[in-house]
């Protein structure tokens, strides 16, 4: 039964990453259109995703602990590899089970490569806005003699 509730959870924390990256999506087409209060809607989304993932890998860690209990003693189950929790899934696990749980880790990795595209994406986009902004001010607040129109950015 364990087994089961272990993978209940990594299907939950598949829901809760692709909605993670849903909210990263939109925070990104938010930045670009430049609408502030979505920006910070799909913030708030993002940190209220990344909440309910945090609790799903303790949860995970729980029942790997629950499951597995002296022979991880010692062992981080936050960096553990699929190597090792595979090897140790085979002794109570069935096989459909074990297929299920490789697949769902399996598309939890690629949802994860794509949140980590996108945060990247976004993060270079809020660096040219800031940049963007820097420049203007400079250019604004410059003391020169020519007027602004014939300055050169």
């Amino acid at each position: 039964m364990k087994v089961h509730n272990l993978l209940k959870v990594y299907e939950e924390q598949l829901e809760n990453l692709n909605e993670l990256k849903e909210a990263a999506l939109n925070k990104q087409k938010s930045i670009i259109s430049n609408k502030r209060e979505l920006i910070e809607k799909f913030s708030a989304r993002e940190e209220s995703a990344m909440n309910r993932i945090s609790r799903k890998e303790m949860e995970r860690a729980n029942i790997l602990q629950s499951l597995f209990g002296n022979v991880l003693q010692g062992y981080d189950l936050f960096k553990s590899g699929s190597d090792e929790i595979t090897s140790l899934l085979k002794q109570v696990a069935e096989d459909k089970e074990l297929s299920d749980i490789s697949e769902l880790r399996t598309r939890i990795k690629l949802v994860t490569e794509e949140i980590k595209g996108v945060n990247v994406q976004n993060r270079f986009l809020i660096e040219q806005a800031n940049s963007i902004v820097k420049q203007t001010l400079a250019i604004v607040l410059k003391s020169q003699k020519k007027p602004i129109v014939d300055r050169r950015i």
